[in-house]
């Protein structure tokens, strides 16, 4: 329902009839659905494309990792800063400054 589905109709029939020959099922369930369907338009790209500014930029996807590391690691902030390959301190700055608590 969150999709834009920019190809509108075709686009849909056609996720449809992809998704009903890979399942087994009478109905389809979001999990078979393309990753890009299910996650968005923009799922892979976390900056916004519109900017190219690299320090904007690098600020974003610094966020994103940490975020994930730390989801990864169930926010454990030691298992993070090795998973990302920084110090502890370096990512309780990091934390602080992008306000990620």
């Amino acid at each position: 329902m969150d999709y834009p589905w920019p190809g509108n109709v075709r686009e849909l029939e056609n996720v449809i009839e992809r998704t009903m020959v890979l399942t087994d099922r009478i109905e389809i369930h979001t999990d078979e659905l393309p990753e890009e369907i299910r996650m968005g338009p923009d799922a892979h790209e976390p900056w916004p494309a519109s900017s190219i500014s690299l320090k904007a930029n690098t600020m974003v996807l610094e966020k994103a990792l940490i975020q994930r590391a730390l989801q990864e690691t169930n926010h454990n902030r030691t298992r993070a800063a090795k998973l990302l390959e920084i110090s502890h301190p370096t990512l309780l700055s990091k934390m602080k400054a992008y306000r990620i608590s």
